[in-house]
């Protein structure tokens, strides 16, 4: 998919930093997926998808607190 934004999600995780870049100067959040082509990305980064549940959980609990 080249406009990974058309999805329309309230959150994504992704690891291509050319993705991640669209996304964020787009204003969606973004979790980077860690991997040698991204390891200069900023957080939220998770290097498993343990770490991608415990983030997006986070994201989730943020939301339901307004």
């Amino acid at each position: 998919m080249r406009d990974k934004a058309a999805v329309g999600a309230d959150l994504y995780v992704e690891d291509s930093p050319a993705n991640v870049a669209a996304l964020r100067a787009d204003g969606h959040e973004t979790i980077v997926v860690v991997n040698s082509t991204n390891r200069h990305l900023p957080p939220p980064r998770a290097a498993s998808w343990d770490e991608v549940e415990h983030l997006v959980v986070e994201a989730l609990e943020r939301w339901q607190r307004g």
